[in-house]
Order: structure tokens, then sequence, then C-alpha cells
């Protein structure tokens, strides 16, 4: 009799914990789905913004963030909003110079804040500056 309880109790035993054990993956995988379901996902860029971070990439990185932070030059979040306009915002981009020598009060102020940086020339075609704006404006927000 003391064999057939022994067997019994072993059974139990490890019946118990292999619940145990699908109790925990049970958990884990419950974790992990609430974990997803939580952490914040970057948003999807159009086609169009995805061109236009390699353009960012590729040329405007080096001083500038898609953040508010400053590098050489200002953050980008928000810029789409914070420039006079997406015209001028084009002719800076093409040739910084040339609007702060035509004495434009907000690209002198900006040249004067940092630090008279001469901004570099890029004359991007009017695709490649349409996909970097859409970048600036969809990632910048």
């Amino acid at each position: 009799m003391n064999f057939k309880y022994f067997t019994l109790s072993i059974a139990l035993s490890t019946g118990l914990v292999a619940c145990g054990v699908e109790s925990k993956n049970e958990q884990n995988q419950t974790t992990n789905a609430k974990t997803e379901e939580t952490t914040p996902k970057e948003p999807k860029l159009s086609e169009l913004a995805l061109k236009g971070e390699q353009l960012f990439q590729a040329n405007c990185m080096q001083c500038h963030l898609i953040s508010k932070d400053a590098l050489i030059g200002p953050g980008m979040s928000g810029v789409a909003k914070r420039v006079p306009s997406k015209e001028w915002a084009k002719k800076f981009i093409n040739n910084s110079q040339a609007v702060i020598k035509s004495g434009d009060k907000y690209a002198v102020a900006l040249y004067e804040k940092y630090n008279k940086s001469v901004m570099t020339s890029f004359n991007f075609s009017d695709e490649e500056f349409e996909s970097l704006w859409q970048y600036l404006e969809e990632a910048g927000q």
C-alpha cells in the first residue's frame, strides 16, 4: 500500500509542477501581450516621408535633431509650425545665406541665435523638398 501512495503522490506532484509551469508560461505570455499593447510605437511614416527621412539622415542630421533639442542648429520638432511658411523653409534650406542677406528678420534671428553658423545650401529639387517637408511634418510633431 505504501508504494501505491508513494506513486500517487509522485504523480500528483508531477502534475502540479507541470501545471505550475504552464501557468508561468501563460502568465509570461499575458505579461508580454500587455507590454506590447502599452509600449508606444513610433508612428508609421508615409512613403513620401520615408524618402524625406533618407534625405534628412544623409544631409541634415549632422546639425539637426528630430526633437526640440538643438545640436548645431535648431531641433526640428514642430519646425513646420514655427517657420513663417513652407515656401520660406524651401528658400532657407536651399540657400540660407541669401535669405539672411535679404534682411529677413526670422532668418537673421536664427543665424544670430545659433552663433552665426552657416547652413549648407542644398538646392533640393521640388520633389526632394516635398519629401523632406513631409518627413519634418510627420516625424517632428
